[in-house]
């Protein structure tokens, strides 16, 4: 463990280093990355200028749900953006044996050899709009409910790369599929929305087949209060299982793989 921590701080000092040597364009990807953190707060605004709540949602709960999912969001985007494009390419191209040859986890560094600290910044943004939604609000604090929060926001980042990298790696068997990442950010989206409102069929998609909504709720409800227990355990179900899920994918297809020196 203590090897990999130092591992990821090299890669986030030469990473630092790199994203450097293009100021402009660094400062530009933060520009343009806060302008799309604006759309949700923009959306959800107009809906609750016509609405008291939305399922039981107030608007400073949905705040905090906005403010949960940016965080997560932003710092996975800022592990993975890079890494998972890269990935499909390299599968597609038969051009991964660098993977395999490395002295570290062949999985441990197809997702996290290269951080994208534009994208890891905007996590600031959203801690500021979980402060503003909490503060907002009337919730009593509990130190419990932020311990709660820190916890769920982990299985969440956990769900999140999971769905990602086993998303990636079907390059294995549908190389023709060039547009993995697209399809999968178009969907994401589905996590900043309230947990509630997904209900019967559309439910059950999207807390246990492509669990997008257990990623920033859990988290959110935890800080609320109101997270029930069967929706934690599921949390953490979820977020293991498909951990495991993306390691059981990667070692099948590393099995099925032909590089262009085969």
């Amino acid at each position: 463990m203590i090897r990999y921590l130092k591992i990821m701080k090299n890669i986030s000092f030469l990473s630092l280093q790199q994203d450097m040597e293009y100021r402009p364009n660094f400062l530009a990807a933060i520009f343009s990355s806060l302008l799309w953190i604006l759309v949700p707060i923009v959306l959800f605004k107009s809906i609750y200028a016509h609405v008291d709540n939305i399922s039981g949602w107030s608007w400073e709960d949905v705040i905090i749900l906005i403010g949960t999912y940016i965080i997560i969001d932003s710092i996975m985007m800022g592990l993975l953006i890079n890494n998972m494009g890269e990935l499909q390419d390299d599968i597609i191209k038969g051009n991964i044996d660098v993977y395999l040859v490395k002295p570290i986890d062949s999985q441990f560094y197809a997702s996290f050899k290269r951080i994208n600290f534009a994208q890891l910044t905007n996590s600031i943004s959203g801690v500021f709009i979980v402060i503003y939604g909490y503060f907002s609000s009337s919730i009593h604090f509990e130190l419990i409910n932020l311990f709660l929060y820190f916890l769920y926001l982990l299985t969440g980042m956990i769900t999140y790369y999971s769905i990602w990298f086993i998303w990636t790696i079907t390059a294995f068997w549908w190389p023709s599929n060039e547009h993995r990442d697209s399809l999968f950010l178009n969907n994401i989206i589905i996590a900043r929305f309230p947990i509630d409102i997904f209900n019967g069929g559309v439910g059950f998609i999207f807390k246990i087949i492509l669990p997008f909504a257990l990623i920033s709720n859990p988290a959110t409800l935890a800080l609320l209060g109101n997270i029930e227990w069967y929706l934690g355990i599921l949390s953490f179900f979820i977020a293991i299982s498909f951990l495991v899920l993306s390691r059981i994918t990667w070692h099948l297809g590393l099995k099925s793989y032909s590089s262009t020196g085969s």
